[in-house]
């Protein structure tokens, strides 16, 4: 039988690296993976099972929409990777023209979140905290599943 213990921590001013509302999970990478990028399950995989185990770049074809998170690390084809699945992500891979309270949603560059309604066709994912800096900026992952 599974089980899960949820730990809630509330120290403020000590970044996002602790459980502030941050949760992750580990995958096998599909492909090549960068940190930052968006994942999504990669529903090519032909064993039903490994449907929901590989994730590829998310983006807007029609195999790669079911957005799971945001990698925490780069990863390699076939090698673990973790990803971030809810809460604050720093340097997430995102569009040029992205804001502070920017809804965010899965664009057609792969792994890449892009402002809802530009292009977006995907449900809000993330909403970004700050600007963008060279198409990296902090968002608030929203939890998918």
């Amino acid at each position: 039988m599974s089980s899960q213990s949820i730990v809630q921590y509330l120290e403020a001013g000590v970044g996002t690296s602790v459980m502030t509302r941050r949760t992750t999970q580990w995958f096998k990478a599909s492909g090549a993976i960068v940190k930052g990028d968006a994942v999504s399950f990669d529903l090519s995989q032909a064993v039903a099972g490994d449907k929901t185990l590989f994730v590829s770049k998310g983006s807007t074809g029609a195999l790669l929409r079911a957005f799971v998170g945001i990698a925490i690390d780069s990863a390699g084809d076939g090698a673990l990777v973790q990803v971030q699945t809810s809460g604050l992500f720093e340097n997430a891979n995102v569009g040029a023209t992205t804001v502070a309270g920017s809804q965010l949603c899965l664009s057609g560059t792969a792994g890449q979140l892009l402002l809802y309604g530009t292009g977006g066709i995907n449900p809000i994912v993330a909403f970004a905290t700050e600007a963008d800096t060279a198409n990296k900026a902090d968002v608030l992952i929203v939890r998918r599943f």
